[in-house]
C-alpha cells in the first residue's frame, strides 16, 4: 500500500505525521469540535427593528481580500506572519474602563495590562450615550514599551435577536461622531472603518449573531473568535459561525480578546490575546498589520512558526498536547501526544476551501492561526 503524498512529505522532514479522524460516511476522518462555552456582557436591550439587510458600502469591500499568494506573501507562507520582518507583540483588542461599564479607570486598567507583560492596549469602552460617546484617550499612557490603540465598542441596532450591535473599531478618530438617528450597526461599521480603524465582529455567539447578521456586517476586518468574558456563559467560541461565514466565501481574519471589565465577579484579566506581527510598537504600525491579518490569537500557547510546504501545514510551538488542522470541511487532521513542540499535518483534507491550525496545551490553553486560504 503507498504512502499518501502528506505522510510522505512528514517523514522526509522528520516530524511526526497527523491522524485523520471523521464521523461523516465516504469523508476523511475528522475531529468533532465543541465550541467552546463563554459569556455575555449583553444586558436585555429594546426589540429590533424589522431592518433589511444593509447593502454593501461603495467603497469598502465586503471582506478582506483574497491573500495574494505571489511574491511576498507566498514566502511569508500564504498570508501567514511568522516570516514577515518584525516581531510579535501581544494586546488585547477589547478592553473597559470606567468611562463606561468597567471598574477601573485607563490608567489603573492599561497598568494591569502592562504588569502582564503586554505590549499594547485598546481601550473600547461602550460607545453609548449613557456614557457620552467615550472614545478613551489613552495616548498620554503610551510609553516607548507599552502603547494604546484608540477605541470604542459600538451599537447601534440591530440584529436579528432583536439585539444592539456591538463591534470593536481599533484606531478611531478622538472627534468619532455619535451614531446618527436610524444608522444601523453595519452602517456605523462602514463609517468607522472609513475613519481608519480595525474593525472587529463582537463575540458573535454571545450576541446570538445568525450568518444574515454576520454577512451584513460587511466592513468588518475580523470575527473575535474567542471572548473571555463571555465563556463565563459558556457563549465564549465563535468559530462555527466564521466557518460559515468563510465557506460563504468572505475573508475575515480572527482575533481573541479578554472583554475585560475588572468588575469583581467577572473572569480574571489577560486571558486571550493577539500575538501581532510588526516592526515596530508604533500604533500605526500595529494597525497596518492588523488589518492584513498579520498575527495569530492565543489564551496560553505560542507558535513560533506556521507554514505551508508542499501539501503539509508544519508546525512549530510551545509544548502541546494537540495540534490540529480544522476549518472549511468536516473533519481534522490530528497530532496528539504530551510535550508536542513541532508536527506536520497535511491540508488534502481542505483542498478548495480554508483550514486554520489549533494548538492546545496541558492546562486546555489553545492557539488559533488565521484561517490560510488554499
Amino acid at each position: 500500500m503507498s504512502t499518501p503524498p502528506g505522510e510522505a512529505a512528514a517523514t522526509a522532514l522528520g516530524l511526526p505525521s497527523a491522524t485523520s479522524t471523521s464521523d461523516l460516511p465516504g469523508e476523511a476522518p475528522a475531529s468533532v469540535l465543541s465550541g467552546e462555552a463563554p459569556a455575555s456582557d449583553l444586558p436585555g436591550e429594546a426589540p429590533a427593528l424589522d431592518l433589511p439587510s444593509a447593502a454593501p458600502a461603495p467603497d469598502l469591500p465586503s471582506a478582506v481580500p483574497t491573500p495574494d499568494l505571489s511574491g511576498e506573501a507566498a514566502a511569508t507562507g500564504w498570508g501567514l506572519p511568522f516570516g514577515r520582518p518584525g516581531r510579535f507583540w501581544r494586546g488585547n483588542l477589547h478592553t473597559h474602563s470606567n468611562l463606561s461599564d468597567g471598574a477601573l479607570s485607563p490608567a489603573d486598567t492599561a497598568q494591569v495590562y502592562r504588569n502582564a507583560g503586554y505590549d499594547f492596549l485598546a481601550i473600547t469602552d461602550h460607545f453609548r450615550p449613557e456614557h457620552d460617546y467615550p472614545v478613551t484617550d489613552t495616548r498620554d499612557l503610551r510609553s516607548d514599551t507599552f502603547t494604546t490603540l484608540i477605541g470604542a465598542e459600538l451599537h447601534a441596532p440591530a440584529t436579528e435577536a432583536g439585539q444592539q450591535w456591538h463591534i470593536i473599531a481599533a484606531g478611531l478618530p478622538l472627534d468619532f461622531a455619535p451614531p446618527t438617528e436610524g444608522e444601523t450597526g453595519p452602517e456605523l461599521a462602514r463609517r468607522a472603518r472609513a475613519a481608519g480603524a480595525f474593525i472587529g465582529m463582537a463575540h458573535p455567539s454571545a450576541s446570538l449573531l445568525t450568518a444574515v447578521d454576520a454577512t451584513s456586517l460587511d466592513a468588518a476586518h475580523a470575527v473575535e473568535v474567542y471572548n473571555a468574558l463571555a465563556d463565563r456563559e459558556n457563549r465564549g467560541d465563535s468559530w462555527h459561525l466564521t466557518d460559515v461565514l468563510l465557506n460563504r466565501g468572505h475573508r475575515p481574519t480572527t482575533y481573541a480578546a479578554d472583554d475585560a471589565h475588572l468588575q469583581p465577579q467577572d473572569p480574571p484579566p489577560c486571558q486571550a490575546w493577539v500575538h501581532v506581527r510588526a516592526e515596530s510598537l508604533d500604533p500605526t504600525d500595529l494597525l497596518s498589520a492588523l488589518k492584513a491579518g498579520h498575527y495569530y490569537s492565543s489564551t496560553g500557547p505560542e507558535l513560533y512558526d506556521v507554514r505551508v510546504e508542499d501539501e503539509l501545514v508544519v508546525v512549530r510551538c510551545s509544548p502541546a498536547t494537540k495540534i490540529l488542522l480544522s476549518g472549511g470541511h468536516p473533519g481534522a487532521e490530528v497530532l496528539e501526544g504530551i510535550g508536542l513542540t513541532e508536527g506536520a499535518l497535511p491540508l488534502a483534507l481542505f483542498r478548495g476551501t480554508h483550514c486554520r491550525i489549533t494548538v492546545q496545551d496541558a492546562t486546555g490553553g489553545r492557539a488559533w492561526t488565521n484561517p490560510i486560504h488554499r
